[in-house]
């Protein structure tokens, strides 16, 4: 299957993210945002570990915080997909921002041109794995 992705997607090692369902009356808000770990992130969005599942079809509000860095990275998005979201524990969530923040876009580059990024690459399927699962 080939890569659907237009931007490169880079292992997050050392982030973890915020998150919290959006409200327009966020000074009520009470508590601790939920802290997760993020796996990888792009220009478009991120994928990240969840302590417990947010209702799906809704609008979070990140804060990527990057180890080293005193400066957070603040940006909405919606939830794409949840893998586990029907049991307890640990979920994957994927996320895409709500808008192609520069913001995003800058201090990507920045941390890549640092070394402290490392895009992933898909290793393309060969055809012979291909029949091997249409048949299988």
């Amino acid at each position: 299957m080939a890569e659907r992705r237009r931007l490169p997607r880079f292992a997050a090692q050392s982030m973890a993210v915020e998150f919290r369902e959006h409200s327009v009356l966020r000074f009520l808000a009470r508590g601790a945002s939920p802290l997760g770990t993020i796996l990888n992130i792009s220009e478009e969005g991120l994928q990240f570990v969840a302590p417990r599942s947010p209702r799906q079809d809704r609008r979070l509000d990140l804060t990527i915080r990057i180890l080293g860095e005193t400066e957070p990275i603040r940006v909405a998005g919606d939830i794409a997909w949840a893998a586990n979201s029907e049991g307890t524990g640990p979920v994957r969530v994927g996320v895409k921002f709500r808008n192609s923040d520069t913001r995003v876009r800058k201090r990507l580059q920045v941390l890549s041109l640092q070394g402290r990024l490392v895009e992933i690459r898909e290793e393309p399927v060969r055809a012979t794995e291909r029949r091997v699962k249409k048949d299988g």
